[in-house]
Parts: C-alpha cells; structure tokens; sequence
C-alpha cells in the first residue's frame, strides 16, 4: 500500500515525519493518527512508490483480518491465531509469523499479560 493509498482510506494524518533510512538508502515515512501509526519505506522520492512496512496501534477501532483488537484477551489472540507459528511469547507478548511470508510478523502486547494493549504488524525491510 503506497504513501497516498493509506491517505486516501485514512485521512489526512494527525503527523508526518520522514526520516533516512541507513539500511535501505531511502526515506521512511510516519503517519500518526490516533493511536496508530503507519510506516512505509519510500522506493523513489514520489509517495505513490512507497510502501507499507508496519502498522502499530493502541486503538481498539482496528481489527486484524481474525477480528482481534486492542482490549480482547490475550488468550483470544492466541487461539485466533493458534494454527500460525508462533516464534516468540513471553507473558507480555507473543509474535507471529506466516510459515509462507516469513519476513513480517504480527505482534500482540499486553501491558497486564491478560488484554491485548498495541497490536503490531511489521516486515523486514533490509
């Protein structure tokens, strides 16, 4: 999903902040909303090149494609997502990544090791 794309679905966001990226040789961009934020690498120096490589969010609004958000239990998360492997989990958390796309992974955080508080989608872009 490119820069504008994400503009076009959300709105304006709230920021926008560009920064360079070391690894890659381009900018990465934030968009901060409400309680979310979505970062994308820029391919070229055209917003519609850029791409998406993470999404964070404190917002219950959002759901993932499982239909767990921010606030349901923790235990709902992980039988929503129990056919997935698992590559981390340690009370506050647990991370997963997709056997076939191996490079993202999708994390839940809990501050009290019981409800979901930030749930995060993030691929590897080096």
């Amino acid at each position: 999903m490119s820069e504008n794309e994400v503009i076009k679905k959300l709105g304006t966001p709230n920021s926008r902040q560009v920064a360079a990226n070391g690894c890659t040789g381009t900018d990465d961009i934030t968009l901060k909303y409400n309680n979310l934020a979505i970062y994308l690498e820029e391919g070229s120096n055209k917003k519609s090149k850029s791409h998406l490589t993470a999404i964070i969010t404190t917002n219950s609004r959002y759901l993932t494609s499982k239909g767990i958000r921010v606030g349901d239990l923790m235990g709902k998360a992980e039988k929503a997502y129990s056919k997935t492997a698992m590559t981390g989990k340690k009370g506050r958390y647990f991370s997963l990544a997709d056997r076939q796309q191996n490079e993202c992974a999708l994390t839940f955080v809990s501050k009290n090791s019981k409800t979901v508080s930030e749930i995060n989608l993030a691929c590897a872009i080096c």
